[in-house]
C-alpha cells in the first residue's frame, strides 16, 4: 500500500514492448523505388526547363522574325529608293544626252554661219579691192582724158582732126569732144572724114558700138 501511494509504477517489460511496436511499424524504402522517384523528380525538372527553354527560343525566334521582316521591309524600300534614284539618273543622262546632241548640231551650225560670214567677208575685200581699183582706173583715165582734152584744145581744128582720124578708139575721141565746147567739137569734126565724123557722132549720142 505504501508503494502504491508514492506513485504508479510502470513494469519495464511494457515500456520496452512499445518501442519494439514502434520500431515495426517503419517500413523501409527499396533502393529502386528511391531510384525511380529522384529520376522522376529528375524528368519533372528536366522537363519544365526544357518548356522554358522552348518557350523562351520561340519567343526570341518570333523576336528575330519580326526583326527579319522589319529589315526586310526597310531592305525592299531602299531597294525601291535606289530603283528610282537609278531612274532619276538614267532620266537625267538620257536629258544631258539629248543637251549634248543640241549643243553640238548648234555649234555645227554656228561654224557653218562662220565659214558662210567669212566667205562673204573674203568676197566683200575682193569686190572693194576691185571697186577701188576700178574707181583708181577711172580716176587715172579722167584725169588723162582731161589732159587731152586740153592738149586737143590747143590744137588747130584741122590738126586735131587729122590726129583723130588715125585713132582706132572712136569712144575715147567722143569722151575727148564731149568735155570740149560744142563749137570746138563741131570744128574739128567738120574736118573728119564724113564715115570717120558719123561713128563719132554715134558715139557721142550713145548709140555707137564698142570696137
Amino acid at each position: 500500500m505504501s508503494s502504491a501511494k508514492q506513485g504508479t509504477v510502470i513494469p519495464m517489460h511494457r515500456n520496452q514492448n512499445k518501442g519494439v511496436s514502434r520500431k515495426k511499424t517503419v517500413k523501409k524504402v527499396s533502393p529502386a523505388l528511391a531510384s525511380f522517384a529522384t529520376a522522376l523528380v529528375f524528368l519533372t525538372l528536366f522537363s519544365a526547363c526544357l518548356a522554358l527553354v522552348y518557350f523562351n527560343f520561340r519567343n526570341l525566334g518570333t523576336e528575330v522574325l519580326r526583326i527579319l521582316r522589319t529589315n526586310d521591309t526597310l531592305y525592299l524600300e531602299e531597294i525601291e529608293e535606289i530603283r528610282k534614284e537609278k531612274m532619276s539618273l538614267q532620266e537625267k543622262e538620257e536629258e544631258l544626252r539629248l543637251l549634248e546632241t543640241s549643243l553640238k548640231r548648234k555649234e555645227a551650225d554656228l561654224n557653218k554661219k562662220q565659214n558662210d560670214l567669212d566667205k562673204a567677208y573674203e568676197l566683200l575685200q575682193t569686190e572693194e579691192d576691185r571697186q577701188a581699183k576700178m574707181a583708181e582706173k577711172a580716176t587715172e583715165e579722167s584725169e588723162a582724158l582731161k589732159s587731152l582734152v586740153d592738149i586737143y584744145k590747143s590744137m588747130e581744128p584741122r590738126v586735131a582732126a587729122s590726129i583723130m582720124e588715125k585713132q582706132e578708139d572712136d569712144r575715147m575721141i567722143a569722151d575727148i569732144l564731149k568735155s570740149m565746147k560744142s563749137s570746138s567739137a563741131a570744128g574739128i569734126l567738120s574736118f573728119m572724114d564724113a564715115e570717120k565724123a558719123a561713128n563719132i557722132m554715134k558715139e557721142i549720142s550713145g548709140k555707137g558700138g564698142t570696137k
